[in-house]
């Protein structure tokens, strides 16, 4: 600092060279606490880690994980959190030279996982404008030095878990590396058996009160929602759902647990509840297929089995629009309840019920899935009920009489009849076309009102 060394110095040669002689006291002189904190000797210490020459120096930083990991443990005592962010700042560095580094370095992660986890640090960063702007991509580089612990040990499932903080809150920093790892890694290449560990270990999360809402949410989100529709995609859900036979973690049933662990766990009400009951709703309609039923009674007209009830218990408080607030989370039953109707025989009462609260569902940030479950309950209304055809007929006409007066619904009623076009007309033609010159009077009639509205409001 004295002498004011820098690349272009002519001093910064010879001092370079009498550094690398001591590389080893050079690095524990750099790590003092004092030093560290000093803008000057930190940038010198990045530009030996990034010079070709200074090998030695990068050597003797690897071998001083326990430096590193005692800056961390105290630098909760710095206020400026100065140290803690150089320190951060210099683990990454290494780290990005050379990913093998950190794997076997378990005292260190702990004490990083556990300030990643605090909820003090994850609060630190949601006020930006009382941070130095260097410091805005301190999480960021936490995360990196994580995942690339976890990388090289991919049983650490709660660690894992831990990084899925970053989408709880709101960083300025960018986390699109965590989502494409998640994405293409962890849903697309890793073993069914690690995902079985992994959905259990969320089963112990979910029913800890402690944890937030939020952040079960995430975890469903992220991991357990990608890993199994990933599964279902490449033919692997036996395997995940039973475990394989030479697995020593074959026992255990994830649509069991799905049924009798989660849908039955009272969430408690905050932040999160209405996403926690998005997910389990999707993850219903994935596991579907593969509930625990008697098939024999399952379509049967009176045999719903224990196990098909509580899923559709689960489900039933999204038909009453007192007990489901949140549009995506009632429709999301809708969707689950459309598809136990087309996978199994269920009271005729229930699947008109679901098929015209689908009708008058015309909302524009519903509507993906509205029309998902349209496409599973309208071919099944014929196959679940004797009069299914005259019953469709009968209820889109109800739906133009009662709500005429609204485009977005005559739009959507049409997009019923365009879409499934093959089930329509197999309609008694007579009442097909009656039904279809009904509509398009009504639509004109419509159109009409709303020209006639414009008029007198442009004069």
């Amino acid at each position: 600092k004295s002498l004011q060394v820098s690349i272009l110095s002519p001093f910064h040669t010879p001092l370079l060279g009498c550094l690398l002689k001591y590389p080893t006291q050079i690095v524990q002189l750099f790590l003092q606490d004092n030093h560290i904190k000093e803008p000057n000797w930190v940038k010198y210490l990045h530009m030996m880690i990034a010079n070709e020459k200074c090998q030695t120096i990068r050597d003797a930083l690897q071998a001083s994980g326990r430096r590193l990991n005692e800056l961390i443990t105290t630098s909760h005592s710095d206020p400026t959190k100065v140290i803690e962010y150089e320190t951060i700042r210099i683990i990454n560095s290494i780290v990005r030279l050379d990913k093998k580094w950190i794997h076997n370095q378990t005292d260190l992660i702990i004490s990083l996982s556990e300030l990643w986890a605090s909820e003090h640090y994850q609060e630190h960063f949601l006020n930006p404008g009382y941070l130095e702007f260097s410091h805005w991509n301190e999480p960021k580089m936490l995360a990196k030095v994580l995942l690339q612990y976890f990388i090289h040990n991919p049983n650490q499932v709660d660690l894992l878990f831990h990084l899925i903080r970053a989408f709880c809150h709101r960083f300025i920093c960018d986390f699109q590396f965590l989502r494409t790892y998640l994405e293409e890694t962890v849903a697309k290449t890793f073993s069914p058996n690690w995902k079985r560990i992994a959905f259990f270990r969320f089963v112990e999360i979910f029913q800890d009160n402690n944890m937030s809402n939020l952040f079960k949410s995430k975890i469903l989100q992220y991991i357990i929602l990608p890993s199994v529709s990933a599964s279902y995609e490449n033919n692997e859900q036996q395997a995940l759902i039973h475990g394989a036979p030479e697995s020593s973690n074959s026992t255990g049933n994830i649509v069991t647990s799905y049924i009798y662990q989660l849908i039955v766990h009272e969430v408690p009400p905050g932040i999160g509840e209405d996403s926690i009951r998005i997910h389990l709703l999707q993850l219903g309609c994935m596991l579907v297929d593969d509930f625990p039923v008697n098939k024999e009674s399952a379509f049967s007209p009176d045999g719903l089995c224990e196990n098909l009830k509580r899923v559709m218990s689960y489900a039933w408080p999204c038909l009453l629009e007192k007990s489901c607030v949140d549009p995506t989370a009632r429709y999301s039953g809708h969707l689950l309840l459309s598809y136990i109707v087309a996978s199994y025989h269920v009271n005729s009462r229930i699947i008109l019920q679901v098929f015209h609260e689908l009708l008058k569902a015309y909302h524009v940030e519903v509507r993906i899935v509205v029309r998902q479950a349209l496409d599973l309950i309208t071919p099944a209304l014929s196959i679940r009920m004797n009069n299914g055809n005259k019953l469709l007929c009968q209820c889109t006409k109800k739906i133009i009489v009662e709500e005429a007066h609204l485009m977005q619904q005559l739009f959507h009623v049409l997009h019923l009849v365009v879409r499934h076009y093959n089930v329509i007309f197999n309609i008694n033609f007579r009442i097909f076309f009656l039904y279809i010159n009904f509509l398009v009077l009504k639509m004109h009639k419509t159109l009409y009102v709303y020209n006639v509205y414009n008029i007198i409001y442009y004069f």
